[in-house]
């Protein structure tokens, strides 16, 4: 099964995450590198070859314009080349029906794209609590909070635990959700850590699965085998 995912639009390289790549791999997948691209026949042919789309994180954040806001002061360094790349993988993936994996700036592109909008800086402007701190790039492979999953939800599905122990690097996240999507998980702040379309085969987390799924825990490597129907597979014992 091959999976498209793009690049980041980087200045003068093609440029991805090894660890997106591994986590693929070792779900039994093919990645398929998709360089940056404005061409919409080229788009749409390369979604047709594939089985499915993986939208990775980055440094990059999201315009704010993209859902009706003016910049905030600690919004980072945005690349409008990328959100319009990504955008248009998405949308030709949503109308051929292809699955979808949303990590962390993917959430948020999926849930703009979608008419959702985001927290531009969670430290200046999430003010409800301060129970977990999201930018912990410290501790990039570790779990260094709990989330909270819904049962009716195909992370909960993938993963089998309706609370689990992630990792976090984010300074924004989803604000109001998407029209069509639901909340699958939150951490214990209310800070929203998953959306899943209620109509189309889009998954979306904030944080990092592709850093956990590694070793002998299989429940992350669930999350992208997700993406060619195959994690309810035997071999998944929670």
């Amino acid at each position: 099964m091959l999976v498209a995912i793009p690049e980041s639009c980087a200045t003068d390289d093609v440029v991805i995450g090894r660890n997106y790549t591994n986590a693929l791999q070792r779900a039994g997948l093919v990645p398929v590198v998709v360089p940056c691209t404005a061409d919409g026949d080229a788009i749409r042919r390369v979604m047709k070859r594939v089985d499915g789309l993986l939208l990775p994180g980055g440094a990059d954040d999201v315009a704010p314009e993209r859902f009706g806001e003016s910049p905030v002061a600690g919004l980072g360094p945005v690349n409008e080349q990328r959100d319009a790349f990504e955008m248009a993988l998405l949308a030709e993936a949503a109308r051929q029906q292809k699955p979808v994996l949303g990590i962390c700036r993917g959430i948020q592109v999926i849930n703009v794209f979608f008419g959702g909008t985001l927290w531009q800086d969670l430290p200046s402007q999430w003010t409800a609590t301060r129970l977990v701190e999201h930018q912990r790039p410290d501790a990039k492979w570790e779990p260094v909070h709990d989330i909270c999953i819904e049962r009716e939800s195909v992370l909960f599905q993938c993963v089998g635990k309706d609370r689990i122990g992630v990792n976090s690097t984010h300074h924004q996240a989803v604000r109001e959700v998407a029209p069509g999507f639901r909340v699958s998980a939150k951490s214990d702040d209310g800070v929203i850590e998953g959306i899943e379309s209620q109509t189309l085969p889009i998954v979306a987390v904030q944080f990092h699965p592709e850093r956990l799924a590694v070793g002998d825990d299989v429940r992350f490597t669930a999350l992208f085998r997700w993406l060619d129907g195959t994690w309810r597979d035997d071999d998944y014992s929670f």
